[in-house]
């Protein structure tokens, strides 16, 4: 499979690279299996939040494979938390 960006401000050349490493250190970090916060996933990895999140949303299009990924509000912080259940979907 063959990640695929897009937007306005996509650069092929100079983004290629650095998004495929990051949307991969994203779903690492996701296939635990446990709930985790985009802060912690950005702490993690060292990516800035706002990247992390988009990564997220990438994960989920049907043309990066379409992961499951479970959302949920956390009682006690009122941050979203995710989790990836199950990898590409069949």
């Amino acid at each position: 499979m063959s990640t695929r960006f897009d937007g306005a401000f996509f650069n092929e050349e100079l983004d290629r690279a650095r998004l495929t490493t990051q949307i991969e250190k994203v779903r690492k970090a996701l296939a635990d299996g446990r709930w985790h916060t985009v802060a912690a996933i950005a702490e993690l990895i060292d990516a800035p939040e706002p990247s992390v999140s988009a990564q997220i949303r990438n994960l989920r299009k049907q043309e990066n494979g379409g992961y499951i990924i479970e959302t949920r509000r956390d009682g006690d912080t009122g941050l979203f938390v995710y989790r990836l259940v199950r990898g590409e979907r069949e």
